[in-house]
C-alpha cells in the first residue's frame, strides 16, 4: 500500500490495475469514491466507470494524475478530482489525465474537476481521441496537446472556469498536426465549448 492511501485504493485498485495489465482485461470502477495519494498508471488497459459517480479523488494535489501509457489505453466514464488544489503547479503529476507518449488512446466522457495543473494533458500521444469530456476549475489549461502530439481527434469537449485565465485549448496553432481539432476558439466548427 502506498504511503497514506486508504486500504481500498492502496491494495485493491493497484492490484486490479496490475491484474488487468497482466491479463489484458478491462478495469471497472463502480459508483463510489476511490481516494489515492500517488499517481495511477493505466498501461495499455481499458479503464471505465459509471460516469460522474465513479470518482477517482486525489488526496495529494501534487500527485493527482491518471497516466495512460502503452498501446491502446482507454479511460471512459469516470470523474477525476483534486478538490484540495489551491495553487497552480506545473508538473505532469499534478494534472488530471496524462496521455504519456502513447498510441491509439481514448479519453472519452471523463470529467476532470479542480486540478492544480492541466485537466487533460496529451504529452506526445498519437492516433487517439479526446472526446465528450468536461474539464472544470483547473488551475492551468483545460486541454493541452504538446511534445509532438499528433493525429488526435479533440472534439465535443466542454471547458469551464479555468483560473487564472490560462488557455482554454492550448496549442491551437498546431492545427495542422491534428486529424481533427474542432474548437470554438479556432477556425473549425463549434463542437467544443468554453465558458
Amino acid at each position: 500500500m502506498a504511503n497514506g492511501e486508504t486500504p481500498l485504493v492502496g491494495t485493491a485498485v493497484r492490484s486490479a490495475i496490475a491484474t488487468a495489465r497482466q491479463h489484458g482485461c478491462g478495469l471497472y470502477f463502480t459508483s463510489t469514491t476511490f481516494a489515492y495519494n500517488h499517481t495511477l498508471t493505466f498501461d495499455g488497459i481499458d479503464a471505465y466507470g459509471d460516469g460522474i459517480g465513479s470518482i477517482l479523488q486525489a488526496a495529494n494535489v501534487a500527485a493527482s494524475a491518471i497516466y495512460l501509457t502503452g498501446n491502446n489505453p482507454q479511460l471512459r466514464h469516470v470523474r477525476i478530482t483534486s478538490s484540495q488544489a489551491m495553487q497552480r503547479l506545473s508538473t505532469r503529476d499534478s494534472t488530471g489525465v496524462v496521455v504519456d507518449d502513447t498510441k491509439n488512446f481514448v479519453v472519452d466522457h471523463v470529467t476532470v474537476d479542480k486540478t492544480a495543473s492541466v485537466g487533460i494533458f496529451n504529452y506526445g500521444g498519437a492516433s487517439g481521441s479526446i472526446t465528450w469530456n468536461t474539464v472544470n476549475d483547473t488551475l492551468a489549461d483545460g486541454i493541452h496537446n504538446t511534445h509532438g502530439a499528433n493525429t488526435t481527434e479533440v472534439a465535443f469537449n466542454t471547458v469551464h472556469n479555468l483560473f487564472p485565465n490560462p488557455n482554454d485549448w492550448a496549442c491551437r496553432y498546431y492545427l495542422q498536426r491534428f486529424a481533427s481539432l474542432i474548437n470554438r476558439s479556432g477556425s473549425h466548427s463549434l463542437a467544443n465549448s468554453v465558458t
